[in-house]
């Protein structure tokens, strides 16, 4: 695996969010930096209550960093049925 998340809270709002960290190095190793760019990409096209969104982006000189809504007891998986309706949702 090349990438962790950490659930963390905002210290102003008390909200919580998903942090996806991922090792710049371990990236161009595993050449998957095309696929971290189309990650990236697809997130900020869809915006769908079933569906991850991504918060902020952030880079810094080690890693890439994705602040996206958290996704607690395996929502994803429950509603992975709705696929269609996700797609649908999203601006190609």
């Amino acid at each position: 695996t090349f990438s962790r998340v950490a659930l963390i809270e905002h210290r102003r709002t008390g909200k919580t969010y998903a942090l996806k960290r991922m090792e710049k190095k371990t990236i161009e190793q595993l050449k998957q930096k095309t696929h971290i760019m189309n990650e990236k990409k697809v997130m900020n096209l869809c915006f769908h209550p079933l569906v991850v969104n991504l918060v902020c982006p952030i880079s810094s000189s080690r890693a890439r960093l994705f602040v996206s809504d958290r996704a607690l007891r395996g929502v994803g998986v429950r509603y992975s049925t709705a696929a269609s309706r996700m797609m649908r949702a999203c601006t190609w």
